[in-house]
């Protein structure tokens, strides 16, 4: 008998004793009491044209409930009553879910310096938060560069920020398509920070739309969570070590337990566009 064929034979031995041995294994994955999630953010950008010369902001509140970690759809949270209070000009912003799909607006464009408050009242609990309106820094440059990172067709775009050199400042930059980038002026404070991120996928002729944000230490704290938490870090799985809770900025005044996940955002914005031309 040739080695060739001994060699075949004990792979095919090998090959039918694991197909015997194998069987259905069932993974019980704990459930837990369904959370409330609030995804509340408002970003401002200037805007002499918009609200009267104060800015254009964009922003929701987006409520919806904590699924199973293997369910494909999240469930909305209906029926709820969002509200956010300007103590200094005694105005209460009515938010409306028009959509009946837990996505509540309201005309609202923040100012700096008022400690606005969100409450959000649902099923006979109360959730609230308080904070300001961050100030950020300036996008002032956005240009294509020629260098790759670890694909000949990576796109490299090259980012200037201008920081202001009488605060600390954090910031959140939307790099567009999914992107995002979290920095602070640790090194930079009071200069131009310039920096070069690589793309990938992008076509000759996509646009790119560029935002920064200024937020604060404590967001920035939950962000990098949420990314670790979200396996962009480069770990994880459904049978990874569990993940610690990410507790957002918002509480339950009426049950502290049933604490909820989420966080109210006030931003300033700056905002950049650049056209992919090579």
């Amino acid at each position: 008998m040739s080695d060739f064929i001994k060699k075949t034979i004990i792979v095919l031995v090998i090959f039918f004793t694991c197909v015997s041995c194998e069987e259905l294994v069932q993974v019980d994955v704990p459930e837990t009491a369904p959370r409330l999630v609030i995804e509340a953010t408002f970003n401002r950008f200037e805007d002499e044209n918009a609200n009267g010369g104060r800015g254009r902001s964009e922003g929701i509140v987006k409520l919806s409930l904590s699924a199973p970690f293997f369910e494909k759809e999240i469930p909305p949270a209906l029926g709820a009553q969002v509200t956010i209070e300007d103590p200094v000009n005694s105005i209460v912003y009515q938010f409306i879910d028009q959509g009946n799909d837990g996505n509540y607006f309201a005309s609202f464009v923040p100012d700096f310096d008022i400690p606005y408050t969100l409450t959000v009242i649902y099923e006979g609990e109360t959730y609230q938060s308080t904070t300001e309106l961050q100030q950020t820094g300036m996008l002032v440059g956005a240009i294509q560069g020629d260098k790759t990172l670890f694909n000949a067709e990576d796109k490299e775009v090259i980012i200037t920020l201008k920081d202001s050199p009488d605060s600390k400042d954090y910031y959140f930059l939307d790099l567009d398509v999914g992107n995002f980038l979290l920095t602070d002026d640790e090194f930079y404070n009071g200069n131009d920070f310039t920096f070069s991120y690589f793309y990938e996928d992008l076509e000759i002729g996509d646009n790119l739309i560029i935002k920064l944000f200024g937020v604060d230490q404590r967001f920035t704290s939950f962000f990098e969570i949420l990314q670790s938490q979200s396996g962009e870090d480069g770990g994880g799985g459904p049978f990874a070590t569990p993940p610690v809770t990410v507790r957002g900025n918002i509480r339950n005044v009426t049950n502290p337990r049933n604490f909820p996940f989420g966080y109210f955002r006030l931003s300033a914005g700056s905002e950049i566009s650049i056209e992919i031309t090579k």
